[in-house]
């Protein structure tokens, strides 16, 4: 089972607070098995490691836009089974999110 996790990012003082957080805790249970990827607007799109920076707008209003952007280029650019979307203020819990995943491939 091929997981992408995307993580709606900003470049606001909580959301950098939050992401650092996150790269250094529940983020490294999904390394091995999982691609995860913090979503952000940029003038210019490409993907630096574990970050993915947009060709878009970073206003709150236009955070649809930034995951359809997300989602699309995660469809031209990566080979997957599920995407799992959340942000910098969530904590994911490995074990139960592949868990429920295996269950429902049953």
């Amino acid at each position: 089972m091929k997981l992408v996790v995307l993580v709606l990012d900003s470049f606001t003082p909580n959301s950098i607070r939050n992401s650092k957080v996150q790269k250094s805790t529940w983020v490294k249970e999904f390394l091995n098995t999982s691609e995860v990827l913090f979503y952000k607007a940029s003038p210019q799109t490409y993907r630096s490691g574990q970050d993915l920076f947009l060709n878009c707008s970073d206003k709150y209003s236009d955070m649809g836009i930034k995951t359809l952007k997300a989602f699309e280029w995660v469809d031209l650019n990566l080979n997957y089974d599920y995407i799992f979307r959340t942000n910098t203020s969530s904590f994911v819990n490995y074990k139960n999110l592949i868990r429920y995943l295996k269950k429902i491939q049953e």
